[in-house]
């Protein structure tokens, strides 16, 4: 310890000198080189104003001008204005002195500047203009700065040199702490993890077997994002609480960023001495948080990696344990699960996905299909809801649900949602006037600044009405951010548009929402129409949703309409709309268009019998 503290002793010292140094020069020399630069600028200036001030009266009066002193004072005093520390001065080609400004000069023992032009008639020389400017000022104020700064930096090197020596230890400390752990927790961080991983790897050589374990708080950003970040800190904090009280003395736990946290398990018995800790740290999550006047419910999904088998040294073992969370998160969340080699190889093809992706946006690779809306009482086709494909070069027509989440994750949906709205619209403008257009929108989308702008834009472009667009969201987006969702909400109501909530009655919170906003539409979710059993629950439940829709004036779409039974049920319900494969599966714009409006009259386009 003492030879930490002499150290640190050496090393401020040190510093301390260096300080000094830059304390004393720095400030002079700074004023010194810009008050140069400011002079020489200034004095350049001067020159070429008044050589082309006495110039004219040279060519006015060649043969004349050096007479007329009087009136080259006149003008050098001029040029000169309020610069005194500057001398002015006219020579003719003789080397004497035509006239000069001021007339009386005091002699001065500082350096001076001094710049000068040519006086030309006709392109002959008769004279130079030259400027002198004394530096006087500019060295006694840099030397007045040098002193102030000596004395500045002498009683500063005091300061530092004197400070006891266990304030500088237990700053030091401090530093060190900081750096290797998390100052929220008090956790170990990324990096103190890896020192004490590689620390045990090499003492133990390499044989000895342990478990790492990657662990992501379920439903954390939800929360974060609701309730506000001090809320989420208490929950990080009790977190850390919990996971301390699952692991034994010599396991480590640490805080990586964000919600994610790791585990090292120092245990031979592996891998069930993994599995039952693993499935400890679900049930301690999954148990409700008590933040106040908050009570929260979360949840953890764990990736592990076992020592040696899963990875020698500290990198290896903490990707592939990385790579087994993201199947846990894959798997339904809440759940742990081990590594597997095949995990690298499904990361890789995540990854070329994502670089296909983008290439896809930027080859225009995406196409729209449509599926109509059909009119449950006349039987007519009122609109259509736009459906995305991605038509891959190698693996044919792509359906939304195989790229869809990966876009979201990369935030790729923000420009590809923007290219269907926009492509939607356009499509829109070339069908009759009273078919609606509707387009689905991602979570990720709403937390764009740029959501509302972008449908304006298409609208303006497209020429279609606002009221033909309805945009769909599903009760995901309202639980991102309760009062921005409801300001982006009627921000684009305020353009105009419908709004429908997509996939009702899959949520724990539908009803509630429907207090928070007045949406124009509800779609119950297919899957209370592809499930319909008679005399069963589901069909009680699309009855109620339609039965209260109609007492709050909201239009109902039935998806997923399949069967003849499924649109007696639905009818009689009292939908007002339906959508499915028993009337269309979704078809091209071209398709639509050749099939529906190709020289027909809209008003006499059925989709079911009057």
């Amino acid at each position: 310890m003492i030879e930490h503290k002499g150290r640190i002793v050496g090393i401020l010292i040190s510093f301390s000198w260096i300080t000094v140094l830059l304390v004393v020069l720095v400030p002079p020399l700074t004023y010194l080189y810009v008050g140069y630069e400011r002079a020489q600028g200034g004095m350049e200036a001067g020159v070429s104003i008044s050589t082309r001030l006495v110039s004219r009266l040279v060519n006015a009066n060649p043969d004349l001008w050096q007479f007329e002193d009087t009136r080259i004072i006149d003008l050098l005093n001029d040029a000169r204005g309020s610069k005194h520390d500057d001398i002015y001065r006219v020579f003719d080609n003789s080397g004497k002195i035509v006239a000069q400004v001021p007339a009386e000069i005091v002699p001065s023992v500082w350096p001076s500047l001094t710049s000068e032009e040519t006086l030309y008639s006709y392109g002959q020389s008769v004279g130079r203009l030259s400027v002198e400017h004394s530096m006087e000022h500019l060295y006694i104020t840099t030397l007045s700065i040098g002193i102030v700064s000596m004395v500045v930096g002498f009683f500063f090197h005091l300061g530092l040199r004197h400070l006891p020596v266990a304030s500088l230890t237990r700053a030091w400390k401090q530093i060190n702490y900081l750096a290797s752990n998390d100052d929220l927790t008090g956790l170990p961080n990324r990096t103190s993890l890896k020192v004490q991983l590689e620390d045990y790897i090499k003492r133990t050589k390499g044989e000895k077997t342990f478990a790492v374990m990657f662990l992501d708080l379920d439903r954390f950003k939800i929360i974060n994002d609701t309730l506000g970040h001090s809320v989420g800190d208490g929950l990080l904090k009790n977190v850390a609480e919990r996971l301390r009280s699952c692991i034994r003395e010599g396991d480590i736990v640490a805080r990586l960023g964000g919600d994610e946290f790791a585990v090292v398990q120092m245990s031979d018995r592996q891998p069930n001495e993994a599995t039952v800790l693993a499935k400890r740290i679900c049930e301690e999550m999954a148990k409700p948080f008590d933040l106040g006047e908050n009570r929260v419910v979360i949840g953890a999904s764990v990736g592990i990696a076992i020592a040696p088998l899963d990875g020698e040294n500290t990198d290896i073992l903490l990707k592939n344990a990385d790579l087994a969370l993201y199947r846990a998160k894959s798997d339904g969340r809440g759940v742990h699960r081990f590594f597997e080699s095949g995990m690298d190889a499904l990361m890789q093809e995540r990854r070329q996905m994502e670089f296909e992706l983008r290439l896809g946006l930027e080859r225009e690779e995406f196409e729209l299909h449509y599926q109509p809306q059909v009119d449950l009482v006349s039987g007519k086709i009122v609109g259509f809801e736009a459906l995305l494909r991605w038509n891959h070069p190698q693996r044919g027509l792509l359906a939304p649900d195989l790229f869809i989440p990966l876009a979201e994750e990369t935030a790729l949906i923000i420009p590809i949602g923007e290219w269907v709205i926009r492509t939607a619209c356009m499509q829109a403008s070339s069908w009759p006037f009273d078919t609606n257009m509707a387009v689905n929108l991602s979570p990720v989308q709403f937390r764009s600044d740029d959501l509302v702008r972008t449908v304006f834009s298409a609208l303006a472009n497209s020429g279609i009405a606002a009221k033909r667009l309805e945009l769909e969201i599903t009760e995901k987006i309202l639980l991102l951010d309760n009062e921005a969702t409801l300001k982006t909400l009627h921000g684009l109501r305020d353009l105009g548009v419908r709004i429908a909530m997509d996939d009702f009655g899959t949520g724990y919170s539908s009803l509630s929402y429907l207090r928070s906003f007045p949406f124009d539409k509800l779609k119950i979710d297919r899957s209370f129409v592809s499930d319909f059993i008679e005399g069963g629950s589901d069909g009680a439940i699309v009855s109620a949703v339609a039965s209260m829709s109609k007492s709050l004036g909201i239009e109902t779409t039935a998806e997923g309409v399949e069967t003849e039974a499924q649109l007696e049920m639905v009818t009689t319900a009292g939908y007002t709309q339906m959508q499915g494969y028993l009337f269309s599966q979704p078809v091209s714009g071209a398709e639509i268009s050749r099939k529906y409006f190709s020289g027909k009259d809209p008003d006499q386009v059925m989709a079911l019998p009057a």
